[in-house]
């Protein structure tokens, strides 16, 4: 099991621009927070990478997120692959669809909570990241990185950036 990132980052990601999407009524604090809308992006043919029932997909989520928390200082983000969750339901997860177009047997949606200057900024590091971490994959075969335990499951982010060569 601890070859589904690189398999599904074999490919250069490639990501659609900022969708904003409102929704008229949700039972989400998150959503309500940010004026009951949020901006996302679709990332073409990554679903599956932020799975949280495996292992290996749900630590590099968490490294991803973690890194894009510090370093942009917010809350990070989340994707389509967790939810319904956050109070985000069935019906807002359709309306993200819908809105972006993204198809559900395949693409990955990343949602950013934030206004459109923070979301901008947020999507061109995960951006830059997701493909930094691409041309590792394409340069190494030792991909046990993301399967080493830290011991407060927080991502060193310097380590990651040192190892993944990023930045």
């Amino acid at each position: 099991m601890n070859n589904v990132v690189p398999q599904i980052l074999s490919k250069p990601p490639c990501s659609s621009g900022l969708f904003h999407v409102h929704f008229e009524d949700t039972p989400s604090i998150i959503l309500k927070r940010n004026d009951n809308s949020i901006f996302c992006c679709i990332y073409w043919g990554l679903k599956g990478l932020f799975r949280k029932d495996i292992p290996e997909t749900k630590k590099f989520g968490r490294y991803l997120c973690d890194t894009v928390s510090d370093l942009m200082n917010n809350k990070g983000f989340f994707t389509s692959d967790e939810l319904p969750a956050y109070g985000i339901s069935k019906k807002d997860v359709k309306t993200i669809f819908d809105c972006t177009g993204a198809d559900p047997a395949s693409d990955l949606v990343v949602i950013l909570a934030y206004n459109i200057t923070v979301a901008k900024a947020t999507k061109k590091l995960i951006d830059k990241l997701l493909l930094g971490i691409h041309c590792h994959f394409q340069q190494k075969t030792d991909n046990s990185f993301f399967l080493k335990k830290s011991h407060n499951n927080r991502v060193n982010k310097s380590k990651f950036i040192k190892e993944m060569n990023i930045l």
